[in-house]
């Protein structure tokens, strides 16, 4: 995309194509990986952070000290815990509700 992108001026591009050229030369330049002042290696995508951690079968994940950094600045590191049937079912609602469509009134009142 960068080499398509060179002989456009920066006032005719798209945000999201601002965005996407800007990560790409960040790619390009930044490490995938890096350590921390404490310790943790880090990673810059979920992809890698999952690669190392599948290198260690016999480990839970938070006896691994590494996490990854989401596009918005988050660190996250997986848990070592299970979700009970009773969690499942609490996390997966608010989700069948949203494809269901039980928001749909709310976004039609928030848009007059």
């Amino acid at each position: 995309m960068a080499e398509l992108l060179v002989d456009l001026k920066v006032g005719d591009l798209t945000v999201g194509e601002l965005k996407c050229l800007v990560r790409e030369v960040l790619e390009e330049i930044r490490p995938r990986r890096f350590w921390d002042s404490e310790g943790f290696l880090v990673f810059l995508s979920e992809a890698d952070y999952q690669d190392h951690l599948s290198q260690y079968p016999d480990k839970l994940p938070g006896e691994i000290r590494a996490y990854y950094i989401t596009q918005d600045g988050y660190k996250v590191r997986y848990s070592d815990g299970t979700l009970t049937p009773e969690g499942e079912e609490r996390l997966a609602a608010p989700i069948r509700e949203t494809e269901v469509g039980k928001h749909d009134e709310v976004y039609r009142r928030l848009d007059r």
